[in-house]
Parts: C-alpha cells; structure tokens; sequence
C-alpha cells in the first residue's frame, strides 16, 4: 500500500461492500464502491490462483523430499515465503492501480457532478430535480455530491458559472487582443457563442431560470448578473469599439446591445420550447 494511504478506509468501504442490505438488493453502491468491489475480487482471485501455483510446486517439492531425505527441508519453507511474498507484491500492484484510478476520478469529479447537473436541470427543470438523480448519474453517493456543492442551489450556480459566464469572461480577454475589424469582431463572438453555448444542452438554462425565477430569485439573481450582465457589457464594449474607431454609424450603444441580447434570448428561449 502506498505511503499516505489509509487502511482504515479500505476497511470501512470493504465494510459497506459487506453490508446486509446490499446483499439483499435493499441499497446500490455507487460506481467507486463497484469499482473497489471489482478489485478486491480480482486481488483474492489472483491469491487464490497464485497459491494454488505455489502449493501444486510445493507439493511436488515435498514428494520429491521424500525420495531423497538428504535434501534440506530449508528449501520447502523457502518456496512457501516466496509464495506468500509474491502473492502480497500482487496484490500490492492491483490495490495501487486501483487507488490510482480513484485520484483520477476524484479529480473529474467535479466536472462528471456538473455533466449531470446540466443535463438533468435542462431536462426536468430546477425544482423536480433531486439531488440524488444527479449523484446517480455522476456514479457517486449523495454524500460526495455534498462535499463538493453545499446545496442544490450551489450546484445549480456552479453549472451556471461552468456553462455560461466562464465564457463571457474568456471572450473579453480574447477580444482584449483582437486585431481585425470590429465587424468582423463581432461576427466571430456571435458564432462563437452559438457553437459553445447556443447550439448546446447549455442553452437550456436560458428558459429554465425564465421559468423558475418568480420561485427562485436567488437563482434568477445570479443568473442577472452573471450571464445577462456580462454579456451585455461584452456586447456594448464591442458595438463602442465600432463606433469609436469609425466602423458603425454613431447609436445608441447601450440600445444596440440590448437588441442583439433580446435576439439571442429569443432564440435560447424557443429552440428549447418546441
């Protein structure tokens, strides 16, 4: 076992994998807990298999003594020591990989909790969903969901910020050192948004907060000024660059870009309403 590692923890969850309400179909494990039970069976097979090896040599070894009782009986024990150990070194490897795969997990974790989240809001709105739908899609317990979103409402934000305004914030600092033509600026940041937001599960959320925000302000808060807020100001700073530099007519700006936002609200709203 590696250094760090916790056998009391292998213990509890060998203790779960054990429990009389699993055995009777009563409660699932979770994908780790699948995932550890596999392994555990696999490192007793190997045991199992690699001794029975061992013993069949063993047991030839000792005939063979025997035969000949000049042969020192040093030699049987040292098969058996070498059976043990490699037995352990086997065992050691499969536990090791095993709780490699798991640091691995545990660190998409995060983005699989999301995934789920994001499909499951989309498709059954806000308040229908339960936390444990998305845990159960994500392959973990409820208690993990929680160690990493304190709330439905917390996990709901975080989809937001993942989905929608992480591309608001990565469009300004792009267009911060755009070179072209504004014309062209905005051309690229309205296809942009369509591919990656648009055109995708993610524009969902658009008619979900519309639908939900007379019972969830706070959600339709964050979303306000998160998403609409920030795709505003990108949309005005884009239009003002226009103007400035002489490419677009003299407008009303702040008009403008509420116009564009309108179209593309419209647009959210009734692809995901059909």
């Amino acid at each position: 076992m590696p250094p760090g590692t916790s056998a009391q923890k292998v213990l509890e969850e060998i203790e779960e994998l054990t429990n009389p309400k699993v055995k009777a179909g009563k409660k699932t494990l979770s994908q780790d807990q699948q995932m550890l039970k596999t392994t555990v069976l696999a490192v007793l097979d190997g045991v199992r298999d690699l001794l029975s090896e061992r013993w069949a040599e063993d047991a030839a070894l000792v005939q063979g003594l025997r035969d000949a009782p000049r042969i020192n009986m040093a030699d049987a024990m040292a098969w058996q020591r070498d059976a043990a150990k490699a037995a352990l070194a086997n065992a050691d490897i499969q536990l090791t990989e095993y709780l490699a795969r798991r640091e691995r997990r545990k660190q998409e974790r995060p983005g699989e909790l999301l995934n789920a989240a994001l499909e499951l809001f989309v498709d059954k709105g806000f308040a229908a969903t339960r936390v444990e739908e998305v845990a159960l899609r994500a392959g973990v317990s409820k208690g993990t969901l929680f160690l990493y979103y304190a709330s439905k409402e917390e996990l709901f934000k975080a989809v937001i910020q993942a989905n929608l305004s992480a591309h608001f914030i990565a469009w300004d600092q792009e267009f911060d050192q755009f070179q072209g033509d504004t014309a062209h600026m905005l051309r690229y940041g309205l296809a942009s948004w369509w591919d990656r937001i648009g055109n995708t599960l993610a524009g969902g959320l658009t008619k979900l907060v519309f639908s939900e925000s007379k019972n969830f302000p706070d959600v339709a808060t964050y979303y306000r000024e998160h998403v609409l807020a920030s795709a505003q100001a990108l949309l005005h700073k884009v239009l003002q660059r226009g103007v400035d530099r002489g490419e677009f007519e003299a407008i009303d700006v702040h008009m403008a870009a509420l116009s564009l936002m309108s179209a593309m609200q419209f647009v959210l709203m009734w692809r995901h309403a059909m």
